[in-house]
Order: structure tokens, then C-alpha cells, then sequence
């Protein structure tokens, strides 16, 4: 629940850049499809999304663009669906 409040309280700042570092951590599969319901929502309405995360099907699957990282070096950067 505690992630969750945090969640909501970051999505209500309406600042124009959302910074979600492994947001679906510890969430059920239906809490994840609502928060990222919300998070495709904030991106249709012209927020940038930075989402930093571990599960490569969920980036596959709502990332319209990727940069991976291992080490701190760039490996490739790009439409997802490309790399």
C-alpha cells in the first residue's frame, strides 16, 4: 500500500517529467496494468515517462522507446521494438 500512496502522490504533482524507478516492484498483476493504465494515460497527455526497470516485458510492452544500460555504459538506445 505504502508504494502505492507513493505512486498517487507522485502522479498528482503534475510535474511535465514522471521519474518511475521500478514502480511495479512488489505489486499484484492487476495493481501493475492499473498503474501502468495510468502511466500510458499521463504519456497520452504529454508527460514524459522515464521508466527504469528490471522486467523487460513490461518495457516491451509499454515503452515506445528504450535506452539500455549496463555498467553505467550506453549498450543501445532506440524504438524498443528495434532493439
Amino acid at each position: 500500500i505504502r508504494r502505492k500512496v507513493t505512486i498517487a502522490a507522485v502522479y498528482a504533482m503534475q510535474t511535465p517529467v514522471l521519474i518511475l524507478d521500478e514502480p511495479t516492484a512488489g505489486l499484484d498483476w492487476r495493481s501493475v496494468e492499473e498503474l501502468m493504465e495510468r502511466v500510458v494515460e499521463l504519456h497520452r497527455r504529454g508527460r514524459t515517462i522515464l521508466l527504469i526497470s528490471h522486467d523487460m516485458n513490461l518495457v516491451a510492452e509499454y515503452a515506445p522507446r528504450c535506452l539500455l544500460l549496463r555498467a553505467g555504459e550506453v549498450l543501445a538506445n532506440g524504438p524498443t521494438r528495434e532493439l
